[in-house]
């Protein structure tokens, strides 16, 4: 006998089904593991395949879409809401509800599946929900993800120091010197470096060399503020960028940088280092480019070195250091 639901008499016909066949399309998709939903023009649950009561928890007698959210919110079943108000979280929900034909949406539920929500709404007002598991294709989105942003953060770290490396912390620097806004923050910058590093390298070894760095990079996150930007620009030459900050400002924070790390020198089982930094500062202008106000934080580096080490210099203008500390 032929399956009346592949019969050709069904297949692209007019006829109208028959009752049998509705009960029997009916039946296979309550068995089916398809979560499929019919709601009246009233927003009343008229039909929910077995799949769909068990993914929102759906209880016995009449629901309405409203009850039947209530009812997961509640409960802890079917879709996270990521709100404490479920009559604020509804009244958006029914602003996009049966505004168009058709509306697609993903769905983070509580039992962790995706779900790719699929609503319908016909001439006459009924509405054909339908939920299709997507989870295999978020959670390799999710590992796609996690793999380009640990890219990108490998591609933007130096790696011995876990700072900002030079390419990453002068593209932010520059970004944020031509964003137009930047003229009316204030924004200074501070080149260091560590003092006689070289004969640290010398007298210790390139392992002692790398854990100094390795210090001072402790030492400087230990100091500054979190709003500031750290990275390593040379050998051991670093680059504070700090916005929103006064020259007094800087000039505490590089302070108290310098008075941390005399009062906690490195020290492991091999050795034990008093080691100082020299710093030049200097306050963005406007219209000054990348390349300006970087060459002006050298010279006033370059100032501090040549002044004795263990300084802070600021850079006041084009060619003018004054003593900062």
């Amino acid at each position: 006998m032929t399956d009346p639901l592949h019969s050709p008499t069904n297949t692209g016909s007019s006829t109208a089904p028959t009752p049998e066949l509705l009960q029997q399309l009916g039946q296979r998709i309550l068995s089916s593991d398809m979560a499929l939903a019919i709601f009246s023009p009233e927003d009343t649950l008229y039909f929910a395949s077995g799949e769909f009561c068990r993914l929102y928890g759906i209880q016995p007698g009449r629901q309405t879409f409203d009850s039947m959210v209530r009812h997961c919110f509640h409960t802890g079943v079917g879709p996270r809401f990521n709100t404490d108000d479920i009559d604020a979280w509804l009244a958006d929900i029914h602003s996009l509800r049966r505004k168009t034909n058709r509306r697609l949406f993903e769905a983070d539920f509580i039992d962790g599946r995706w779900m790719l929500i699929s609503e319908f709404v016909q001439d006459d007002g009924w509405l054909v929900l339908s939920a299709t598991d997507i989870t295999p294709i978020k959670t390799e989105e999710q590992t796609l993800r996690r793999a380009r942003d640990t890219a990108i953060i490998a591609s933007e770290t130096d790696h011995l120091t876990r700072l900002l490396n030079r390419g990453a912390i002068m593209a932010r620097l520059d970004a944020l010197i031509v964003n137009p806004t930047a003229a009316n923050q204030p924004l200074l910058i501070a080149l260091m470096d560590i003092d006689h590093f070289k004969s640290i390298n010398d007298n210790f070894g390139h392992t002692i060399g790398d854990a100094v760095l390795q210090h001072f990079c402790d030492t400087m996150r230990a100091t500054v503020r979190d709003s500031d930007w750290l990275g390593r620009v040379g050998g051991e030459e670093f680059l504070l960028v700090m916005r929103d900050t006064t020259e007094d400002q800087a000039r505490k924070i590089l302070l108290r940088m310098r008075d941390y790390l005399q009062q906690n020198p490195f020290q492991n089982q091999e050795a034990e280092i008093y080691y100082t930094f020299s710093a030049g500062i200097a306050n963005w202008q406007a219209q000054q480019t990348l390349s300006d106000l970087y060459k002006a934080a050298d010279r006033a580096l370059y100032a501090a070195k040549l002044d004795g080490r263990n300084l802070i210099r600021l850079a006041k203008s084009e060619n003018v250091v004054s003593n900062a500390v």
